[in-house]
């Protein structure tokens, strides 16, 4: 082989070597244009559960007694504290709403992520459309890399709604970037264990069970932490990436170096799952899937469904026994909150004049 002949290949090897990195932007934007409408949604509904959620909060409680006196009253319930968390700073308006709305732009965001790194990596495996991609120029990471990057973009998008719909709601400044910047780092922390899982599981059902599985144990475990507030289990919230976002406590302390964690978790996941491509095949996973039973109990079309859905069945019926039970829990302590601020509600729902206690 001539010099030039060498030259020339290694050459060409180069600049296929720089089309496939250029295979990330190309995948992004055919990822960004794909899911613009669900991101968008998203993007809108936190835009109005955060932004009528902070100016309510100020109309609701007019007098600081009424806020504390309603608060206290949630913090002694046991099913509040389990599906909101602790209220801290219990005659702070800020803090009271960030708490009451916290988790549930928490869950919103990681049901978010979760669904677009499975959508555009094992789901395009499944289908066979990341091997016709595959033929092309592209690099092998760099489908992984376009989800984890529309993820974390949108993670970030959404705490940046966050932050300037609660503040333009009247909320501190400080404390509304902390709470933005919390939801952010909870979106972080979903995409790095959903890259993960990507890599483990077999198929992009099995990878959707253990994803949204990551979300209700963490769930469960903030809520064990937070009952037990001022106990040793109290420790288990810091297990939790739903935790790790209340524990950066906006407007009560400000503890910004809380947001250390799910940047680190998120580092150390998304490099893990990089890793973890390397060593499996396009369309399996590290974990095989199981072999099939020898018998043949599955005689029937109810028998097929039955093991086709049974997990999710027994996963959604988990979650009903929970929430019934957090409900359950919850209906003891309501009357002493409307007690203490039923007439401000009344008259923030548009009651007029003056309220007459019924109970007896």
């Amino acid at each position: 082989m001539s010099r030039q002949t060498f030259a020339t290949r290694r050459g060409r090897g180069a600049d296929a070597t720089r089309r496939r990195g250029s295979g990330v932007a190309s995948l992004l934007r055919l990822a960004l244009r794909r899911d613009r409408i669900l991101i968008a949604v998203t993007l809108v509904l936190v835009w109005a559960l955060n932004y009528y959620s902070a100016e309510a909060m100020g109309s609701l409680y007019p007098h600081p007694a009424d806020l504390v006196a309603a608060n206290t009253a949630a913090n002694a319930s046991t099913g509040v504290v389990a599906m909101y968390g602790h209220i801290s700073d219990v005659g702070s308006v800020g803090g009271v709403g960030s708490t009451k709305m916290a988790m549930i732009n928490f869950i919103i965001l990681a049901f978010l992520v979760v669904a677009l790194v499975r959508r555009h990596t094992r789901a395009e495996e499944e289908t066979g459309r990341q091997e016709l991609i595959g033929s092309a120029p592209i690099a092998r990471h760099a489908p992984l890399t376009a989800a984890v990057l529309l993820a974390g973009a949108t993670s970030v998008a959404c705490g940046l709604v966050t932050w300037l719909c609660v503040w333009a709601g009247g909320w501190p400044s400080a404390g509304s970037m902390l709470y933005g910047l919390a939801l952010a780092g909870v979106g972080l922390s979903f995409t790095g264990i959903t890259a993960v899982a990507v890599q483990l599981s077999a198929n992009n059902r099995t990878c959707g069970i253990w994803a949204f599985s990551a979300i209700g144990l963490s769930f469960v475990l903030r809520m064990i932490g937070d009952v037990y507030w001022n106990r040793p289990a109290h420790v288990l919230s810091w297990l939790s990436p739903l935790g790790w976002g209340q524990q950066v406590r906006p407007y009560d302390g400000n503890h910004a170096w809380a947001l250390v964690v799910p940047l680190a978790f998120f580092a150390a996941t998304v490099t893990l799952a990089f890793v973890l491509l390397s060593h499996r095949d396009l369309g399996a996973g590290l974990f095989a899937e199981r072999a099939g039973t020898a018998h043949t109990r599955m005689g029937s079309a109810a028998a097929l469904a039955w093991r086709l859905q049974r997990g999710s069945f027994i996963a959604w019926l988990a979650c009903y026994v929970i929430f019934g039970a957090l409900a359950g829990g919850m209906s003891g302590s309501m009357q002493g909150m409307i007690n203490a601020d039923g007439e401000a509600m009344l008259r923030a729902m548009g009651g007029v004049g003056s309220t007459t206690s019924t109970s007896r």
